[in-house]
């Protein structure tokens, strides 16, 4: 008898597509996964239970119980003919009586295959990846429990394997986004462009590579916070302001030049490009500065003047050529120098028409300028200088300039002088400048451009990271990955708010940040931190010790997300100044009331310590205690001073105890709000939730950000279509219509306006009333 083989699935192309998606195959035993194999072998009493995946030409276990292989062919597995039925459970009492599987070697050979029950796994795309089975070497028949707790064992195999793609995808993305990060940070140290950025209070709080080693400095710290009265001449400095408010006040100052006096003592030029620098709200928050050097050809100009003045000198002497005309433009005088200039003799030239020196090619327009010349004289205005070429007998076309002046006889026109000089070096200079300007410019707009969209690009993955985090804690994880996903959580919003800070530190010296004030759990804020920062602790083998005052409230009111930063900046200063021994963190509550509670937060140290004199200036902008802090544990110095302007927002402030060589000690106390009633927290949310159920459609060209919107969406109950381009988007609405439409500003081949504007043109009162909301 042979071996029935089971027909391939009529969508296998598509089904292995997504298996490969989950990146399972071949990779080690996992205890989840293990656990419900063996949950299932011992609910059914079998002594062989398997997660099987089936594969394009193998079936691959990836969790086993009573089986010592990790595959099998395809042709010979029982669950490839189990996936073609991915709606119900394959059941098979006695194999040897079935004419598929009757002579199958798994059947005939080990492990002796009688009775076999296989639950298809069905990912939520309705692809069947593999079985969940249980097999037995005699015949046998699964109650009607059996078989519903097996199916439901199938289920948490699928959950498993979603949650598991989904933390792949999620280390993908987060690769990504360092991958990024680097990669735009080399390109902006790597340009050969000046670029830089100031705060509001014309402050350098960037830059590049370039920016800093062309003023003469060794790195970007040095540099930092510095005005430009510090790093170039004042007359220049103070023309540099002038250009700097207007573009504060909203203005582009394009391609100025400006002389700056190196930190060598050395007078260099730059072409100057600034523009607004803006937050997420659109507001000027500094600026971006591009610079690009052009000591050289500002040397070339200077030549040139001094050749001019040259020239102006031998044309005094007769150098130039001084020759007559009558009024129909025949020579009738020219000066010997003609000779060095035509390569013609007097005698060859007087009597021919001066149109014939023209060259052919600008001969047209020459005439007409020439012509425009003769009126202006014959009404005594002012002649124009004329540059054209002259057709010369010795060296081919060479650019000439003419002065043209009238000669009278008895008041009446009858004759015009024309001085001729050779120009052709100048404007092979003009030439070479105007080339290196339009360059210049080009590369000073790019940059420019580069720039309006750098701080977007940073948030982006980063927004990716925190939108799939929290996708994954509304997906019912385990309590292990839970802990795992809310400290990635934790971590990624204290990165997004780092990069903020440093793009928007203005927004907190203009005083127009806001604090939001709602409940959070202090204790659990404040052991995240412990835990995020553990790990650094054991690499450097020092002790992290934590003292948290569990009479605190369970709840407080405050700003957790700010309170958070300034943690991370203090725990993470302490543990990078410490090299040995300790870093502890106390949180105390001093007194409480009906309405604040007053909670001392203390960070202390055995670092390498404070010197006394610097202590009253350490929280200042980009200042460190000593001058080689940034070189031996990085930082700008920027840390401590917006940790000290978030306090003084919550009304309170930093102290510190420190000693050189002995430590330091942090400490500021915080008023918190009471939460007089956790349930009426809940139930005021409760009631804020939207409860209509609406269709609505999600435009955007990044998988990530859709599938975070739509998730978030979803959450509340709503329905979802996510399409990718505008052109999808019209199609769609041709044949669908949506409550509400979520449009991305930026795509490729036709961004979001231009499919605004699309929708809006169409005549019907549907497309022209549906709300549309831009996505940026």
């Amino acid at each position: 008898m042979i071996t029935m083989s089971s027909d391939l699935p009529i969508n296998e192309e598509q089904r292995l597509t997504a298996l490969k998606e989950y990146a399972i195959l071949d990779t080690p035993p996992e205890e989840e996964f293990d656990g419900l194999v063996k949950i299932a072998s011992e609910i059914c009493k079998a002594p062989i239970s398997l997660i099987t995946l089936i594969d394009s030409e193998r079936q691959w276990f990836k969790s086993t119980v009573g089986l010592n292989v990790k595959e099998t062919p395809r042709n010979q597995a029982f669950c490839a003919h189990a996936i073609d039925n991915p709606n119900s459970i394959m059941s098979i009492t006695d194999a040897r009586n079935d004419l598929r599987f009757s002579d199958n070697p798994l059947v005939t050979g080990y492990p002796n295959i009688v009775f076999y029950v296989g639950v298809p796994l069905v990912n939520p795309d309705g692809y069947a990846l593999g079985t969940l089975c249980v097999i037995d070497n005699r015949p046998r028949e699964l109650s009607e429990k059996q078989l519903e707790m097996l199916a439901i064992l199938s289920r948490q195999v699928v959950k498993l394997l979603e949650l598991r793609k989904k933390n792949y995808q999620l280390q993908q993305t987060k690769l990504k986004a360092q991958q990024a990060n680097i990669f735009l940070r080399t390109i902006i140290d790597n340009i050969p462009i000046n670029l830089y950025a100031k705060n509001k209070k014309l402050e350098k709080i960037m830059a590049n590579k370039s920016e800093y080693e062309y003023l003469g400095f060794t790195s970007e710290s040095e540099l930092l916070g510095k005005l430009d009265q510090e790093t170039i001449m004042s007359e220049f400095a103070d023309v540099g302001k002038h250009h700097d408010q207007q573009v504060l006040n909203g203005e582009l100052v394009v391609n100025y030049e400006a002389k700056f006096l190196r930190k060598d003592g050395t007078f260099n030029w730059l072409l100057v490009s600034k523009v607004p620098l803006r937050d997420e709200h659109n507001t000027i928050i500094g600026i971006i500065g591009l610079g690009l050097d052009i000591t050289e050809q500002k040397r070339l100009s200077e030549q040139l003047e001094k050749s001019e003045k040259l020239f102006r000198l031998i044309s005094e002497n007769s150098k130039d050529v001084i020759s007559l005309h009558s009024l129909d433009g025949f020579f009738q005088y020219i000066s010997p120098s003609c000779i060095n200039l035509h390569g013609y003799s007097q005698a060859e030239l007087i009597g021919t028409f001066a149109g014939l020196t023209v060259y052919p090619l600008d001969f047209e327009s020459h005439v007409k300028d020439w012509n425009l010349q003769l009126d202006k004289m014959r009404n005594n205005l002012e002649t124009d200088q004329v540059q054209f070429r002259l057709l010369t007998k010795h060296k081919g076309p060479v650019w000439v300039e003419a002065v043209l002046k009238p000669v009278f006889e008895k008041e009446v026109m009858n004759g015009y002088q024309v001085i001729l000089r050779d120009i052709s070096l100048r404007k092979k200079t003009e030439e070479d400048l105007v080339e290196s300007r339009t360059l210049a410019e080009q590369a000073a707009n790019a940059k420019s451009q580069f720039l309006s969209v750098m701080s977007h690009e940073i948030r982006t993955p980063l927004n990716g990271i925190l939108g799939l985090t929290d996708i994954l804690s509304r997906e019912n994880p385990r309590a292990d990955q839970l802990e795992k996903i809310s400290l990635l959580k934790f971590s990624s919003q204290n990165l997004l708010t780092i990069v903020n800070d440093i793009l928007d530190f203005n927004k907190i010296e203009s005083g127009k940040t806001d604090l939001e004030i709602i409940p959070f759990d202090l204790k659990g804020l404040v052991k995240q931190f412990f835990k995020t920062f553990e790990f650094r602790t054991l690499e450097k083998q020092i002790t992290l010790t934590l003292d948290v005052d569990e009479s605190i409230p369970d709840l407080l009111m405050g700003d957790s997300l700010r309170l958070g930063q300034i943690m991370n900046n203090l725990i993470g200063n302490a543990i990078k100044f410490t090299t040995q021994g300790y870093v502890h963190i106390s949180v105390r509550e001093l007194t409480s009331n009906q309405e604040y509670h007053t909670i001392r937060f203390s960070i202390k140290d055995t670092g390498i310590g404070i010197p006394k004199d610097k202590l009253s200036t350490i929280f200042e902008i980009f200042t460190q205690a000593n001058l080689d802090t940034s070189r031996k544990f990085g930082g700008t110095g920027l840390g401590l001073s917006i940790t000290k302007k978030i306090l003084l927002l919550m009304n309170s402030e930093i102290k510190v105890e420190s000693d050189l060589g002995h430590g330091a000690t942090f400490l500021f106390d915080l008023q918190l709000g009471h939460v007089a009633n956790i349930f009426a927290v809940e139930n005021t949310q409760e009631k804020e939730k939207i409860t209509a159920s609406l269709h609505i459609l999600i435009v955007d060209d990044n998988h990530v950000n859709l599938l975070v919107a739509a998730n978030y969406i979803k959450s509340f109950g709503h329905s979802v279509v996510t399409l990718l381009s505008g052109k999808e988007a019209l199609a769609s609405l041709e044949i669908e219509r949506y409550h509400i439409i979520f449009m991305d500003i930026q795509m490729p081949d036709m961004n979001g306006y231009e499919t605004v504007k699309l929708i809006r043109d169409r005549k019907d009162e549907y497309h022209k009333t549906v709300p549309i909301i831009a996505l940026s």
